[in-house]
């Protein structure tokens, strides 16, 4: 297969990045987007192969992730400082600046998009987690990947929209938005007892801040 220029990936003509600022902008979850660093964000695009008319072309190539509600949600782009790894360290296709390890082993058939502050992940399936070619999240609470019938650009809109404190119910507790303040970006909250078992709960569990890889690798790789 001919690989495409970064002249033929970057489409003037249909660009999508103002429809998503107009979509973050007219949501009510805060946000933050992440600057890019060109270079980094031409080297995403040519080895996804993605353009930029989609979501995820343009936000791999636009920005080095977006956070969402504080910090809760890290949406990959190309790569910050601020956000743990990005679309192509994530997927096992680089490593980052600093040459740390993200993940022993990345999804067959699916590729990681997002992560959160409590262990979950989010995935774009393109075949190894189901059937349908959505957006899947690894629930720390339920250990299952669970289909969110969302497509990419779906997601993003569900992201701005302002119904996270909905989903994210039973895994937020009073003062998470000092804790998750207070993390680096490549830590996530970790439960004890774990929120998957009986006697684990948000309000009960003793928590403490742990690599968002060991999630990845205990969770994913090692279940």
């Amino acid at each position: 297969m001919t690989m495409k220029s970064i002249e033929q990936l970057v489409d003037i003509n249909e660009h999508a990045w103002q429809e998503i600022q107009d979509v973050l902008n007219q949501g009510e979850t805060p946000y933050t987007i992440l600057p890019k660093k060109d270079l980094q964000a031409q080297t995403t695009l040519l080895q996804m192969q993605i353009t930029t008319k989609s979501y995820l072309g343009c936000i791999a190539y636009e920005t080095g992730g977006i956070l969402f509600d504080q910090g809760w949600i890290k949406l990959l782009g190309s790569g910050n400082e601020h956000i743990y790894g990005d679309l192509l360290s994530w997927n096992g296709q680089s490593q980052p600046e600093s040459g740390a390890s993200i993940i022993t082993q990345p999804l067959a058939k699916a590729l990681v998009v997002a992560y959160d502050v409590v262990g979950g992940f989010f995935a774009l399936n393109g075949g190894g987690l189901g059937e349908q070619p959505s957006i899947y999240y690894f629930a720390p609470d339920t250990l299952e990947w669970e289909d969110t019938e969302l497509s990419y650009s779906e997601f993003v809109i569900w992201l701005a929209s302002g119904r996270l404190s909905q989903f994210y119910e039973t895994m937020r507790w009073n003062g998470w938005q000092d804790d998750i303040s207070a993390l680096s970006p490549d830590r996530a909250i970790h439960f004890y007892p774990p929120l998957w078992t009986q006697e684990g709960s948000t309000d009960q569990s003793s928590k403490k801040a742990v690599p968002v890889a060991e999630f990845w690798n205990m969770n994913i790789v090692g279940k």
